[in-house]
């Protein structure tokens, strides 16, 4: 059955929570995982992508945005990133970790092992946040809580 983490963000900002995506998303890749991050839409999908190339140094995460429907020539090069970013996307090339930057829970979540999703933002965005718990709660999935303080203090192996 598939694992739930939550990250509850102290700082709302939706800067600190995407610098904190990165580092988790660094410590996923470094461990050997294939990751799909699911964006709301386009400007998060190429801020993310930004990001990534930006966010540190000495850090390289070899990334592709998926900006077409599902196709066999995708799918390929999907397979050849360890990490995909994609709004509106079911990436079938990949189970293992999904990161939703989402409001709402995919529907093809179930595939993978591990789901991680974020608490932070406006009040908006955490209220979405309490339905998506309460959706995995109710049918029974593994939750677990992680307490984020500040983007000096977090540490990724929480």
């Amino acid at each position: 059955m598939t694992k739930v983490d939550f990250y509850v963000i102290e700082e709302p900002s939706n800067s600190e929570m995407l610098h904190f995506v990165c580092r988790l998303i660094e410590k996923i890749y470094r461990l050997g995982h294939q990751i799909h991050l699911h964006t709301t839409d386009a400007n998060t999908t190429q801020n993310i992508d930004k990001l990534l190339w930006e966010y540190d140094d000495l850090a390289f995460l070899p990334h592709r945005v998926m900006s077409t429907p599902q196709s066999n020539d995708a799918s390929d090069k999907a397979a050849e990133s360890a990490i995909t970013i994609a709004e509106n996307f079911d990436p079938q090339h990949c189970e293992d970790v999904l990161i939703n930057l989402g409001n709402q829970v995919p529907v093809w979540f179930s595939r993978f092992n591990r789901v991680t999703e974020f608490v932070g933002g406006d009040e908006s965005q955490r209220e979405a946040a309490r339905q998506r718990y309460r959706f995995y709660r109710d049918r029974g999935y593994n939750l677990d809580m992680h307490q984020i303080k500040s983007r000096t203090t977090a540490d990724a192996t929480s």
